[in-house]
């Protein structure tokens, strides 16, 4: 058995999905995309070519690709990834945009079941 190091970006990503409840994206026609907030998106390719998503970028095949305030930031896929470094995007911050979201999300739920 090989191990694989993931990127952490694309695991808190997928991470966020699971959350989401989102499963088998790749038998989706296209992309799974998600706004994250105000400033964040991203779209998900789980297919094995590169495919398009909504904002017209062919997205790699079993990647995904992200935005800030609508302009390209980066993409990552399960072994490596390249995205901006800018005071307010930068990887530290998306990856705290997506911690939140998942706390969210986790927190809605329990006080669902509640």
């Amino acid at each position: 058995m090989t191990l694989m190091m993931v990127t952490e970006l694309f695991m808190k990503t997928v991470l966020l999905g699971i959350a989401l409840g989102w499963k088998n994206l790749n038998a989706l026609p296209a992309c799974a995309e998600y706004r994250l907030d105000e400033h964040w998106w991203f779209a998900i390719n789980a297919h094995g070519e590169a495919t398009k998503c909504s904002v017209g970028m062919d997205v790699p095949p079993h990647s995904i690709y992200y935005e800030f305030n609508g302009f390209p930031f980066g993409i990552a896929d399960a072994h490596e990834g390249m995205c901006g470094s800018g005071g307010l995007a930068n990887e530290d911050e998306l990856m705290r945009v997506i911690d939140a979201k998942i706390k969210w999300l986790e927190d809605a739920e329990k006080a669902r079941l509640m």
